[in-house]
């Protein structure tokens, strides 16, 4: 729910289904504190502790118990709905997503060792899904893809570091703010619900596969996604060189 007061503050009210797991809720939060204390000036959303000092409120709602928390609002309109993305929006981006990883990098909780058919370095299991594609030519598509996964990306990574990652960088889930004279800059990434710990390679790739779409220089596009990600958050060789396959396997995971 999209909050106002009475002093034009704004803030999000979330309200969680009581089906949804309390430690996934509590690695949601403790997380967003943690990256707000690491990098200050990162557009992540800000939680709002309760007048008790809690995190989490809980509150029956149609007989059952749900837990709510209270976030800061963050303007802007979703990069889906912007347009054009200029390099340096892409590179603002990238730079943007760098320093989230670079503050989660020092996090731990036990709730971000989870498995999640969105995590990017488990994609094997759509291997028995291939079959439901029914188009012929994409479904050869999404098996060349699984393939190269399979024999480069799962070896590759066993070089890679792990840590806390936002995980789902798509465009919808990052905010850009357009001045008067039609440049954007990045005012928000949001929704840390698919939060794990994996690998930065995959958290990047993620926002990669999204920057590229529609594009008509698909990789210049990611370079200067990668770009500002490096500038923020080194980038090793190896992390590298995983990049472009992990991008075109979360598109396959998409379909």
């Amino acid at each position: 729910f999209h909050v106002y007061t009475a002093d034009r503050g704004e803030f999000v009210l979330k309200v969680a289904s009581p089906l949804e797991d309390a430690a996934a809720i509590e690695l949601q939060v403790m997380a967003l504190e943690h990256i707000a204390d690491r990098e200050p000036g990162v557009p992540v959303p800000r939680l709002v502790r309760a007048l008790d000092g809690s995190r989490i409120v809980s509150e029956i709602v149609g007989g059952e118990l749900h837990s709510a928390r209270l976030l800061t609002w963050l303007p802007g309109q979703v990069l889906a709905e912007v347009s054009p993305h200029s390099p340096a929006l892409l590179g603002k981006i990238g730079e943007t997503l760098g320093s989230v990883t670079r503050a989660s990098s020092s996090f731990r909780h036990p709730g971000a060792r989870r498995g999640l058919k969105w995590d990017l370095a488990a994609s094997g299991w759509i291997a028995d899904h291939v079959h439901r594609v029914g188009d012929p030519a994409r479904r050869a598509q999404v098996e060349r893809i699984h393939h190269e996964f399979t024999r480069a990306v799962l070896p590759g990574r066993k070089a890679t570091g792990s840590c806390v990652v936002h995980n789902d960088a798509n465009d919808y889930n990052l905010l850009i703010r357009v001045d008067s004279d039609g440049v954007g800059a990045p005012s928000g990434l949001i929704d840390f619900g698919d939060l794990l710990e994996s690998h930065p390679a995959c958290d990047l790739a993620i926002a990669m596969a999204y920057a590229m779409m529609g594009k008509p220089d698909p990789v210049s596009a990611a370079a200067n996604v990668v770009a500002g990600y490096h500038r923020a958050c080194p980038l090793t060789e190896a992390e590298i060189a995983l990049l472009f396959p992990l991008a075109k396997t979360r598109l396959a995971v998409s379909l």
